[in-house]
């Protein structure tokens, strides 16, 4: 039941970019260091994203997204064409 709920919320284009690059395995200040922003904004985006999942955690967060078509595994593993190779952990902004 919990996961259909999670399906109905949508989460916004950065934070969607946010927990791609997190579940790549970026920490929040690499993360802000790639993305220009500063370490509070982007934390406060991953906790945004997560009410809006009904994500317990980060990766749960990714998980959830993942689900609800907010982000793709290939995205996530760079094997997209924006995503430069599977060797590559950042992804050119959208």
């Amino acid at each position: 039941m919990r996961a259909r709920r999670a399906a109905t919320r949508t989460i916004t284009p950065r934070q969607a970019r946010i927990l791609t690059l997190h579940g790549r395995g970026l920490n929040d200040k690499e993360i802000a260091e790639v993305l220009g922003l500063s370490l509070r904004t982007v934390r406060g985006h991953i906790q945004e994203a997560m009410v809006r999942l009904e994500a317990g955690t980060r990766a749960a967060a990714v998980v959830a997204a993942i689900r609800v078509g907010a982000v793709t595994v290939d995205q996530i593993e760079g094997t997209t064409p924006e995503g430069g190779g599977i060797a590559s952990r950042v992804v050119p902004d959208e």
